[in-house]
């Protein structure tokens, strides 16, 4: 086997050749026998998603390597992945946690050594083409050869993905702030864009009417086999076709609704007069603020109080909602007399008493349905994700048919009044019942002579009925009275009843969020928070006790003197006691200062 002798100082890699040459051509000849080298390998990277984590695995001449990384506890993610000792062909890669902990796993190398070697000659000390393969000598008499610059290239592309997948299990795992917020309406404003941690959703009897119930008042009473659950964002009004219930057009007078936007055309001059309702003033919508902009105010009007035909168009325009638009209906009108197209725009209704910026409605329904042995439901709870319907109130029909416990007990001048048994649940003690024909009351009116209907206090399922009616003393007289004046009775169970529905997915919105039902009970969410704007909100919250936005012309709440609060663009400080709804005068009851934008800028 001939010598291997190589002048000069040689340091050659994939990016540079740098040292000097002597002579400048290098010859090898000869045989160089080194004997068969062992195949190359690549190693290849995978990345899965598991239960609780996520799955890599990593395949090099030895087969398949696989390690879990799975997901931390709340605030726990990855910080940093790096290669930590080399030994041999293999490379140790230690994962760091937020938490501090960490894991290894070891990757081998391939190896490659080169046979039958003729004569190479190094020719230029200029970076190699991508075609080329790069020559590294790692030290005398062996040699390795990497890839070519596209395979380099491509492999450097799967690590700067792997390093992308990496960084979002970094941001996931930034988005494991679990709040709450509760309420007719839930609303919250740092919401991450995650479906929804939890959600319940309390409902009550729904009863017709108004007024006392009585035989000359008869009020009905229903359950729910359902309700619709929405999240919405801050506009919580969606100006689409599908939610005009009525339109009532003028004369040669038509509309289209595109964009969230009402676009009337008005064909013939003339007295022209549209009412289009969107829909209706629910009780929770009370305090809220609402708003609309348009091409000429004078011309159109949203109203709020508008009546099921249209008319009685009472309400106020880009103002609160109050208990006399309640049941009426968010309704749009136009009169005009002038030929042309007038755009009703930035439609929005918002919670608050200060209208703010437009925003586009966006956001969410999510049906729940249910069925039970019983059929409705008259009032209780569902846990929507988790499946549960919680059954809290039951309605039964006394017709005459029940048995009777006593009668003539406790009868009084006018009224008669008995106790009678029921062969379903039990109803909480003390519990005030609902009735169709007559008032619910509490034991002790009923016991003493009111006119009603009550549950009786350690009588397993028993009713107290007192009826304005003298002579009913046995029991064939008070069933052939019940019979002629069925009482549909509602009330609350003692121990409730749970059932199994189908869970739902709630899907929620980034950032602000307003959370409620169809029945109008208190809903509670239980979130996934963005990092960032829950650390915002509660900065902002601290600052705000520091010193609350005032937009108003009076007080919102009532400041002692000294006290700050922000209004007009400025911080400002009480000179003197101001009583809520005091109208602000600055230089008498309040000055512009400085300090709370100190404490602002410390907060920041």
């Amino acid at each position: 086997m001939a010598d291997l002798n190589i002048s000069g100082d040689i340091q050659i890699s994939p990016t540079s050749l740098t040292g000097s040459l002597h002579p400048t051509t290098i010859n090898l000849s000869g045989d160089l026998d080194t004997g068969n080298g062992k195949d190359g390998y690549s190693p290849t990277v995978d990345v899965e998603v598991i239960t609780g984590g996520h799955r890599i695995t990593i395949t090099d001449r030895d087969g398949a390597h696989t390690f879990d990384v799975v997901d931390g506890t709340v605030g726990v993610g990855i910080s940093d992945i790096s290669k930590t000792s080399t030994h041999d062909n293999e490379d140790t890669y230690t994962i760091t946690y937020t938490d501090g902990s960490t894991t290894t796993f070891v990757v081998t190398n391939g190896e490659v050594t080169w046979n039958d070697v003729g004569n190479i000659a190094v020719v230029s000390h200029t970076q190699p083409s991508s075609s080329h393969n790069v020559i590294w000598i790692e030290d005398e008499g062996t040699t390795i050869e990497l890839p070519t610059m596209e395979e380099f290239e491509e492999v450097a592309d799967d690590v700067s993905d792997l390093k992308a997948e990496i960084n979002q299990l970094q941001n996931d795992k930034a988005d494991i702030i679990i709040s709450n917020a509760s309420g007719t309406v839930a609303s919250f404003s740092d919401g991450a864009e995650y479906d929804a941690v939890g959600l319940t959703a309390e409902f009550a009897p729904y009863q017709e009417g108004s007024g006392d119930a009585s035989p000359e008042n008869i009020r009905p009473i229903h359950g729910w086999t359902g309700l619709d659950i929405f999240a919405k964002g801050k506009n919580l009004v969606n100006v689409i076709q599908d939610n005009v219930v009525y339109a009532n057009l003028g004369r040669n007078v038509s509309y289209t609704i595109e964009n969230h936007e009402i676009n009337f055309h008005v064909e013939t001059e003339g007295s022209n007069f549209v009412v289009i309702k969107a829909f209706k003033i629910l009780p929770f919508m009370l305090g809220m603020q609402f708003s609309f902009n348009n091409n000429e105010k004078n011309v159109n009007d949203f109203v709020l109080s508008c009546s099921e035909d249209g008319q009685n168009r009472t309400g106020i325009v880009n103002g609160i909602i109050t208990e006399e638009h309640v049941g009426k209906w968010l309704g749009c009108r136009i009169t005009r007399q002038q030929v042309g197209d007038y755009i009703v725009k930035d439609i929005q209704l918002e919670i608050g008493l200060v209208s703010t910026p437009y925003e586009p409605y966006n956001g969410t329904t999510t049906p729940i349905s249910w069925q039970t042995e019983a059929g409705e439901v008259f009032g209780g709870y569902v846990d929507a994700v988790r499946g549960k319907l919680v059954a809290e109130w039951q309605s039964i029909i006394l017709n005459g048919t029940q048995p009777i416990n006593l009668t003539n007990w406790r009868p009084t001048t006018g009224t008669s009044a008995w106790l009678m048994s029921k062969s379903i649940a039990q109803p909480k003690t003390y519990s005030v019942p609902i009735c169709d024909r007559m008032v619910g009351n509490n034991y002790s009116s009923i016991y003493n002579g009111s006119v009603g209907i009550t549950t009786v206090p350690g009588q397993d399922h028993s009713f107290a009925i007192r009826v304005a009616v003298e002579g009913l003393t046995t029991e064939s007289a008070i069933n052939a009275w019940l019979a002629s004046n069925p009482l549909q009775v509602c009330y609350e169970l003692e121990t409730p009843i749970e059932y199994d529905i189908t869970p739902a997915t709630i899907e929620l919105l980034k950032g602000y969020n307003n959370v409620w039902t169809n029945v109008g009970g208190n809903v509670d969410v239980t979130y996934r928070a963005d990092t960032k704007l829950y650390i915002d909100g509660k900065q902002l919250d601290i600052r705000n006790t520091i010193a609350p936005i005032e937009d108003g012309a009076t007080a919102s709440q009532a400041y002692a003197t000294g006290k700050f609060f922000y209004r007009n663009g400025s911080f400002c400080k009480a000179k003197t006691a101001i009583a809520s709804g005091a109208t602000f005068t600055l230089g008498t009851n309040y000055e512009v200062t400085t300090v709370a934008a100190e404490l602002f800028t410390a907060l920041s």
